[in-house]
């Protein structure tokens, strides 16, 4: 498998955790503490920096030290647009599978 592949199928188990998803999601707004994370996402503050260390690690977003307390932000803004084509896609898809279904149903109905 290329290097290439095995980006993308990590970049998606990435984006594949719902609370991961839920943090870079909080974080649009602009920078939150890990304590504002832990209220958001209703988890301990162990699991948060598992998360939070996780993103970072893979480039998704960045820190800066305020007297002490970290601030958490997006890396590249350009992740949203590919959220947001995701969700497009996801919605399209699933206007084709209850097409299909109320096809089927109409079908069913005939016969």
């Amino acid at each position: 498998m290329s290097d290439l592949i095995n980006n993308i199928a990590n970049f998606f188990k990435i984006l594949g955790d719902p609370k991961r998803l839920e943090i870079l999601l909080y974080l649009k707004d602009g920078e939150k503490t890990s304590a504002d994370i832990q209220v958001k996402i209703n988890k301990p503050q162990p699991t948060v920096s598992q998360h939070l260390k996780v993103l970072n690690n893979e480039n998704l977003i960045t820190f800066v030290k305020k007297e002490n307390v970290k601030y958490y932000s997006i890396k590249d803004p350009f992740l949203f647009k590919i959220l947001s084509s995701i969700q497009s896609f996801l919605i399209n898809l699933n206007k084709e599978k209850v097409k299909a279904l109320t096809d089927m149903s109409i079908f069913d109905t005939l016969i």
